[in-house]
């Protein structure tokens, strides 16, 4: 989860080195470990910081011989004829100096400008006299980053020493600084006077317009990862947005298959519904064109196919149907209540006209040549009869 002061917020972390760490820095420094080779990603050559002044290294590659200058020799300069704690192991502190990346943007000028406030950032911090080598490596995708090398100094002086003496300390400073912000000099609270210190430097010397306090530590575990592990995590992190974006597009096309799914259950239920529609059409016709149903074949003639006429058998007499009337589907209500007022006051009439053909169909016996001349004869017949007692459309 990215944190609200992400990009707009700075960070110093600080770690002790012995002097095979110095010169393990130093072989990254001219690209000559695998690390070093892995983070190139340009062929610049990096901005360092030595003996007082900027300059632009020499590009990786290139014998180290021809340096100018290089960590141990700094390192070796900056402490000659200071004393040390000589049971001490570290011999120097590391500082990686991170700047907002949100709200400076990187040009040449601006590499210049970081490299060198980060210099003064830790000789403020540090009794003005810690810095001894300092760079800006270029060649990597982030370009916010100084890592800067510092062994602080100090006059130490005594009854036997009045006029004083150089001395290395790597705790003096950051045990001050933490006591004088919180009270405590706990390595926990001189981190965290670091970092009070490095957001109040950012915002009073150099000016960074929207500058956060990065997050406060909650836990004692390392924070800063090297950029490899980085920059697996942020692949890993951008690789589970591509997964929730991959199975969210999934989800969403589950949805339109299943939307389909029932479009298409839809329509195949609307073709079933038809030809169940259709068979029964043709079963009602088939029954209409039975001898006992012609009455009703003619009425549909009649009304010209905008009423239906359905026979249905008279359970009270095996010889006799009767007949129920329905509207095509596709005729408006308008249209079927005024047939309705049209057709209510002749029932009485098409029922006498329905009896009467029944009753002589009933008493015949015809074969299917017969019936059929009847049919047409007798459909002629009922709508002369229907108009004859005033039955008009």
């Amino acid at each position: 989860m990215t944190s609200e002061v992400a990009g707009k917020s700075g960070s110093v972390r600080v770690a002790s080195l012995k002097i095979r760490d110095l010169k393990k820095m130093q072989n990254h420094e001219k690209r000559m470990d695998v690390s070093g080779q892995n983070r190139h990603v340009r062929d610049v050559a990096p901005l360092v910081y030595s003996d007082g002044q900027i300059d632009i290294a020499p590009p990786s590659g290139e014998d180290g011989a021809m340096w100018g200058s290089t960590l141990v020799h700094d390192y070796e300069r900056h402490i000659a004829g200071a004393r040390r704690n000589k049971g001490a192991d570290a011999v120097a502190l590391h500082a990686f100096v991170q700047f907002p990346t949100d709200l400076i943007e990187m040009d040449e000028q601006n590499e210049r400008r970081i490299l060198q406030a980060a210099v003064e950032f830790i000789n403020k911090t540090h009794g003005g006299d810690a810095v001894f080598h300092a760079r800006l490596d270029r060649d990597e995708a982030g370009r916010h980053g100084v890592d800067v090398f510092f062994a602080p100094t100090y006059e130490k002086r005594s009854k036997s020493k009045p006029q004083g003496e150089k001395w290395v300390s790597l705790t003096k400073f950051g045990k001050s600084l933490a006591l004088s912000k919180y009270g405590q000099n706990s390595p926990a609270f001189q981190g965290r006077a670091l970092q009070d210190a490095f957001f109040e430097f950012l915002s009073n010397d150099f000016c960074v317009e929207g500058v956060k306090r990065g997050s406060k530590k909650l836990t004692k575990d390392k924070d800063r990862v090297d950029p490899e592990v980085y920059k697996l995590n942020k692949d890993r992190e951008n690789l589970s947005k591509e997964k929730e974006s991959f199975n969210k597009e999934k989800r969403r096309y589950a949805h339109k298959e299943a939307q389909i799914d029932f479009i298409r259950k839809s329509i195949d239920k609307e073709k079933l519904d038809f030809e169940n529609y259709k068979n029964s059409e043709i079963k009602r016709i088939k029954e209409l064109s039975k001898k006992n149903n012609v009455v009703g074949f003619a009425l549909e003639q009649y009304f010209e196919g905008k009423i239906y006429v359905n026979p249905n058998k008279n359970i009270k007499s095996s010889d006799d149907f009767r007949y129920s009337f329905s509207f095509d589907p596709e005729i408006s209500k308008e249209e079927q209540a005024r047939i309705y007022n049209v057709f209510k006051p002749f029932m009485n009439s098409v029922r006498n006209a329905i009896a009467f053909f029944e009753d002589m169909f009933r008493e015949m016996r015809l074969t299917k040549e017969q019936e059929n001349k009847l049919k047409s004869q007798y459909s002629s017949n009922v709508r002369s009869h229907l108009r004859d007692n005033g039955f008009e459309l």
